[in-house]
C-alpha cells in the first residue's frame, strides 16, 4: 500500500503550524445567513478570531461589515488557511490560486468528490495538484477544526474555554453532537478536528498529531474507515501509551459499511476484529456517541479505582433494585455494608442501622427521620472505608411530589455534592433529564443537573450510563495493569 502521506510519516509540529492561523479566507462567502459561507465568517467573527479575515466573492461589498474581495488575487496580504465553500468543479483554480499565495491548508467544506462515484477522479486531480503545491488539505466533506484558545471555532455556541480532550472525527455531525454534550456536562476541548474523506490529512496524522500535543490530556475519536490499516494500528498503539484514547468506529455493520461509502467514502472492516484490535492497541473501543462522552468523562474526571466494589445510594427501593443490577451485570461488585460501619452507623448516630444497606435507600431512611447531615454521614463512611471502590448515587426524584417538596430534592442533592466533593473515589451522579410536563419538575433537574458540574462533579443521565461508564473505567485501568 503506498502511503498516504505526500511528505512521508509527518511529525506533529507539522499540523501544529498549520492548525495556527495568521489569517483565514472564506472562499465562496455568502450575504445569505442560510449559507455556510456566511457561517464560517460569522462564526470567526463571533468568537473573536484575532488573525485576519478575507471573505472572496466575486460580488465584492461587505459581509457581517468585513470587505469582501472580489476574487482570491485581490486578497491584500498573506494567507495561512483557506475555507472552500464553493462547487467541486472550481476547486482546481482555487488550488491554483492557492499556490500562489503560499497557502498552508486548505479545508474543504464542499462535498460530492470521492464519496461519490463522478467525484473520485475531481478528488483524486485536486489531492495532486495540492500535494505537487505544497499545501495540505483537510477533508474535502468536512467543518474544520474547533481550536478555543485560538479563537477558531464552526459552530456557534461552543465553549470559549479551552480544554484538555482532544477530538478527531470523520463525521461532522458527529462532531457537533460530541461536543454539545461533553461541553454541557463540564468536558472541555483542546482541539476538535473534523477531517472528512481524509484524502490527505487523515486519522493517523491526526492520532500522532493528539498524541504529543502538549494540550491535549485524552483523545476521543470517531473513524469510518482506514487508509492505511497498519500504519492506524501503529499509531493507536503509540498514542494510547502515552495518554487515553477513546474510540468509535462507524460501518461496523453491513448497513453501516454501505451507509460510509456514501458519508465519505470509506471501506470498513469487521465489528469483532476491530474491537479486538483496540484493546489490543491499549484503547477503549466504544459504540455510539453517548458512550464515546460517557468513557471519555469517566477517564478524564476520575481517579484509578482501587478495585470494583460499588457503595450505591439510591432514591427509591426500585431504584436502589436497579443500581445494584446495572453494577453486578457488567462486572462490579456490590458488598453489603462491612460491621463496621453498621457498628458506626449504630454507636454515632443512634438510629435503627438495619434501614442501612448497600445501595442506601434514601426514600426509606428520610421518612424515618434521618436527617440530611445523618445520611452525609452514611456517605462518608462509606467513602472513607477501603472496602469501596466507586460510588453511584442516584439524585432520584422521589422528592418532586409537588413544589412544596422542592427544597427535600435541593437538601438532598446538596448533601451528595459536599461528600463527592472530598471524595478521593470515582462518584457517578446520576441526574435524570427533564422530561417531566410540569415547568417546576424539569427545572428542578436541570438546576441540579448544573449545580453539580458547577462544583466539577460528574454526571450521568441514567443508572445504566452510569454503572457502564464506571465499568468501562475499571476495565481500562485493570487492562493497564496486564499491559505491565
Amino acid at each position: 500500500m503506498n502511503c498516504p502521506y505526500p511528505y512521508g510519516a509527518p511529525a506533529a509540529s507539522d499540523l501544529d503550524s498549520l492548525f495556527n492561523p495568521r489569517s483565514i479566507a472564506i472562499v465562496g462567502a455568502s450575504a445569505n445567513p442560510t449559507k455556510m459561507g456566511h457561517q464560517y465568517l460569522r462564526q470567526l467573527l463571533h468568537f473573536g478570531f484575532e488573525g485576519k479575515l478575507y471573505p472572496v466573492n466575486r460580488s465584492g461589498g461587505a459581509i457581517l461589515g468585513v470587505p469582501v474581495c472580489r476574487s482570491f488575487q485581490d486578497i491584500p496580504g498573506p494567507v495561512d488557511y483557506v475555507i472552500s465553500a464553493i462547487p467541486a468543479d472550481q476547486l482546481p483554480q482555487l488550488i491554483r490560486d492557492s499556490e500562489t499565495k503560499g497557502v498552508k491548508l486548505l479545508q474543504l467544506y464542499t462535498a460530492h468528490l470521492g464519496e461519490t462515484e463522478q467525484g473520485k477522479g475531481l478528488e483524486a486531480e485536486i489531492i495532486g495538484m495540492a500535494r505537487r503545491a505544497g499545501i495540505r488539505i483537510l477533508g474535502p466533506n468536512c467543518m474544520g477544526i474547533y481550536y478555543p484558545e485560538r479563537k477558531i471555532t464552526f459552530r456557534m455556541g461552543w465553549p470559549r474555554e479551552a480544554g484538555d480532550v482532544g477530538l478527531i472525527s470523520q463525521s461532522a455531525g458527529h462532531t457537533a453532537e460530541a461536543v454539545y454534550r461533553a461541553a454541557r456536562r463540564g468536558l472541555r476541548f483542546s482541539k476538535v478536528i473534523s477531517f472528512g474523506n481524509a484524502a490527505d490529512i487523515n486519522e493517523v496524522e491526526l492520532l500522532r498529531y493528539l498524541a504529543d500535543d502538549a494540550d491535549t490530556r485524552i483523545i476521543a475519536a470517531y473513524v469510518e474507515g482506514l487508509k492505511a490499516p497498519r500504519l492506524f494500528h501503529r499509531a493507536l498503539e503509540t498514542a494510547a501509551k502515552k495518554k487515553p484514547v477513546v474510540i468509535m468506529k462507524g460501518g461496523r455493520t453491513d448497513a453501516g459499511k454501505r451507509a460510509t461509502l456514501s458519508h465519505t467514502g470509506s471501506l470498513t472492516g469487521g465489528d469483532v476484529l476491530w474491537h479486538s484490535m483496540v484493546r489490543q492497541c491499549g484503547a477503549v473501543a466504544v459504540s455510539s456517541i453517548e458512550d464515546l462522552v460517557d468513557i471519555t468523562l469517566a477517564i478524564h474526571s476520575f481517579p484509578q479505582p482501587g478495585g470494583v466494589n460499588v457503595g450505591c445510594i439510591g432514591a427509591g427501593g426500585g431504584v436502589s433494585v436497579s443500581i445494584a443490577d446495572e453494577c453486578e451485570s457488567r462486572g462490579l461488585a456490590v458488598p453489603p455494608l462491612p460491621g463496621s460501619i453498621v457498628n458506626e452507623i449504630r454507636k454515632l448516630l443512634g438510629k435503627d442501622s438495619s434501614l442501612v444497606k448497600n445501595p442506601v435507600d434514601t426514600s426509606v431512611i428520610y421518612p424515618a427521620g434521618w436527617t440530611e447531615t445523618e445520611v452525609k454521614r452514611i456517605f462518608q463512611f462509606m467513602g472513607e472505608h477501603p472496602d469501596f471502590h466507586l460510588f453511584l448515587v442516584d439524585g432520584g426524584e422521589w422528592p418532586l411530589d409537588s413544589p412544596e417538596t422542592l427544597h427535600r430534592f435541593h437538601e438532598s442533592m446538596a448533601v451528595f455534592r459536599e461528600v463527592a466533593r472530598g471524595m478521593a473515589k470515582p462518584v457517578a451522579i446520576v441526574v435524570r433529564p427533564g422530561d417531566a410536563t410540569e415547568e417546576w419538575r424539569w427545572k428542578a433537574t436541570l438546576e441540579a443537573e448544573q449545580r453539580c458540574i458547577e462544583d466539577g462533579l460528574t454526571v450521568y443521565p441514567s443508572i445504566q450510563r452510569a454503572a457502564n461508564a464506571l465499568t468501562r473505567l475499571v476495565g481500562y485501568y485493570q487492562d493497564k495493569v496486564a499491559e505491565g
